[in-house]
């Protein structure tokens, strides 16, 4: 997000709790894998106060993620896979 030293992260336990930073605010939930598929389940935002143009990001970001259907990996990365 231009102007922004936040670049959102999200951390994923061994047992599947997740920490999601985003441009903004913060989620935490849980990820659900079998085999190649995965549910992303997010809990609701920490209520940091933010200007409107991160929260709108955050909540495309949450939209994004909440859609995941499949993941795999590339290179050193994961790739979450959904609409969009």
């Amino acid at each position: 997000m231009p102007g922004s030293k936040r670049i959102p992260n999200l951390d994923i336990a061994a047992n599947g709790t997740i920490a999601l930073e985003m441009w903004c605010d913060r989620v935490d939930g849980q990820v659900v894998v079998a085999g190649d598929a995965i549910t992303v389940i997010t809990g609701q935002p920490s209520g940091r106060p933010c200007p409107a143009d991160r929260a709108r990001g955050d909540a495309e970001l949450l939209d994004a993620l909440n859609a995941v259907t499949n993941w795999r990996r590339q290179g050193d990365a994961v790739l979450l896979v959904g609409p969009r």
